[in-house]
């Protein structure tokens, strides 16, 4: 049975009800900005799509990489009145993470798919945004990038340190960060172009030089 995550929840989400007629504050300055950042987060909220997964489907985390949802169900540890879980395995690591669906949507999303998978190369090959020299500050934005999972974030790290690794050595931290963007992108897009990941290393090299 297929459960829909819904968007992460927020100001006037369902676990922070909107203000009722009775707690509304006095038009000071102060509740004046308090509306307008209740307003800016729920029109936010309400923008988000949620994601509908099932047993079966494919699904991508930031740090382990494409994953399958192997059940969806009840869990004796969570009483009568818990949540459901899903069981998902992500094969690159050999390893089975049990989530709730209450966490699903700000832990996963669904893979992207070919047309995107090819944006991304395009990417790849055109990006040309400047980072700090400094190493920590330059991890740091890195890093952000790396927890985020995005994978046109990620196609941008991979290009700024693939580049900068021709021009210029690398930190310990660039070369982890570097390995890690490759490895998370090439699984994603290998998946998404049906392509061996040997073959989508060499299309994001190519892109990177260019």
């Amino acid at each position: 049975m297929p459960i829909s995550v819904p968007p992460t929840a927020g100001p006037g989400g369902p676990f922070h009800p909107a203000p009722t007629s009775h707690s509304l504050l006095p038009l000071t300055p102060f509740s004046c900005k308090i509306l307008f950042l209740f307003v800016f987060f729920t029109l936010g909220y309400s923008r988000r799509k949620a994601i509908t997964i099932s047993q079966g489907d494919s699904i991508h985390h930031p740090h382990h990489g494409i994953g399958l949802v192997q059940s969806i169900r009840k869990r004796s540890f969570s009483g009568p009145d818990g949540p459901r879980y899903a069981k998902l395995f992500f094969a690159r690591e050999d390893m089975v993470m049990l989530v709730s669906e209450d966490e699903l949507s700000g832990m996963v999303r669904k893979p992207i798919q070919k047309t995107a998978a090819e944006r991304v190369l395009d990417h790849i090959k055109n990006w040309s945004g400047s980072v700090s020299e400094q190493w920590k500050v330059r991890a740091n934005a890195q890093q952000k990038k790396l927890d985020d999972g995005d994978p046109f974030a990620l196609a941008e790290v991979y290009k700024t340190l693939a580049v900068r690794q021709v021009q210029d050595s690398l930190s310990s931290a660039d070369r982890r960060q570097l390995s890690q963007s490759e490895e998370c992108l090439a699984e994603e897009l290998a998946v998404a172009l049906k392509q061996p990941k040997r073959k989508v290393c060499r299309l994001m090299e190519q892109a990177a030089r260019n």
